[in-house]
């Protein structure tokens, strides 16, 4: 939010003659990178990989079998 949100809004209301339209404008800038980032976080799938049950127990055993495994 610091790197998109406030340098636009900040510079819409200081160099331009946009008065409030110019934080509404660099809000909305702001809403759809965010969406587009959450999307694209999502369509890596990397959401499907993780079990939410799985104890630190079961963790370590599958990071054991995982090192064995790549040798």
């Amino acid at each position: 939010m610091l790197g998109v949100f406030a340098p636009l809004s900040l510079g819409a209301g200081a160099w331009t003659n946009l008065e409030s339209l110019g934080p509404w404008l660099a809000g909305t800038v702001y809403v759809v990178l965010l969406g587009l980032a959450l999307w694209w976080r999502f369509t890596r799938g990397k959401w499907k990989e993780i079990d939410i049950f799985a104890t630190e127990e079961d963790r370590r055993a599958e990071a054991v079998i995982s090192r064995e495994a790549t040798g």
